[in-house]
């Protein structure tokens, strides 16, 4: 259980450290220009479809002068676009990566719950085995305990056996030295 712990704080220690959170700002912002990047591209393309309101005697003068605004114009768009697109398969590219790093996060995750989860099974399995070798401990004294008992008793037994072993040789002695002697005395 405290093992379980400690490895959610790991994994929370590893997120905050990992930068993902930044990179992910990081990704927003980027967003957020390429959309600023789109709409300004959006409002040059409209300026450049209107047509301008001429006066017949300056027109041939003017739309020189419109034509080059337009080249140039033309090529700041075309500039622009190609920025945008550079910076748009930029972005792709780094929100892939980042979408990459979040799955094998997510998947790192489950391992680590799948862990914690066997720690935790573990841990339940140790407390049985632990309790299985107090209570083996306590039945190993009992036993103990006993053992010296019956040895003792044993010990008492073997005794009372030698005495009332003795009591009999003894008496057998003295019933054979009466009948010897009672015998002896008759002849």
């Amino acid at each position: 259980r405290a093992q379980l712990t400690v490895l959610t704080l790991r994994w929370d220690e590893l997120l905050g450290s990992s930068g993902i959170n930044a990179e992910y700002g990081e990704a927003e912002k980027e967003r957020a220009a390429l959309t600023r990047m789109r709409s300004r591209t959006a409002s040059l393309r409209s300026e450049m479809t209107r047509q301008p309101i001429v006066d017949t005697q300056y027109a041939e003068n003017d739309q020189l002068v419109d034509d080059d605004n337009r080249q140039q114009k033309l090529a700041e768009l075309q500039e622009f676009q190609d920025e945008l697109d550079t910076t748009t398969a930029l972005i792709n590219e780094r929100e892939e990566a980042i979408r990459r790093l979040e799955s094998d996060m997510v998947t790192v995750n489950e391992m680590f719950r799948e862990i914690g989860a066997m720690v935790h099974e573990q841990g339940d399995m140790i407390d049985n085995i632990e309790a299985n070798v107090e209570v083996a401990k306590d039945r190993v004294e009992d036993g103990t305990a006993q053992v010296i008992k019956a040895s003792e008793y044993q010990n008492k037994y073997r005794k009372k056996v030698f005495i009332l072993l003795a009591i009999v040789v003894v008496a057998a002695v003295v019933i054979g030295l009466v009948i010897y002697l009672t015998t002896r005395g008759k002849k």
